[in-house]
């Protein structure tokens, strides 16, 4: 079974192919009919193209961020932490 991610991926591939052809396939149709209907179609293809290119784009940026290292003292709470206060062992009277 794909990972989230890698499903993304595929989803993104996927969506982006079929959009583009359902752009192109106006420009192959012969007959004026074919080119009226399919306009609508390629609509459509407008639509799937652009959600598969958001899934791309989405894709790169997760696999961005989980590539890219923490920052400095981040990652454990040491450098730049506010100091912490010694426990008390004399509650106040």
């Amino acid at each position: 079974m794909p990972k989230p991610n890698q499903d993304l991926l595929v989803k993104g591939i996927l969506c982006s192919l079929a959009g583009t052809v359902l752009v192109l396939v106006q420009y192959v149709a012969r007959s004026l009919a074919q080119k009226n209907t399919l306009f609508w179609v390629s609509l459509a293809g407008w639509f799937v193209l652009m959600m598969g290119v958001s899934m791309l784009i989405r894709y790169a940026k997760v696999l961005r961020a989980k590539n890219k290292p923490p920052p400095a003292g981040k990652s454990l709470g040491i450098v730049g932490s506010a100091p912490t206060q010694a426990p008390n062992d004399n509650p106040p009277p």
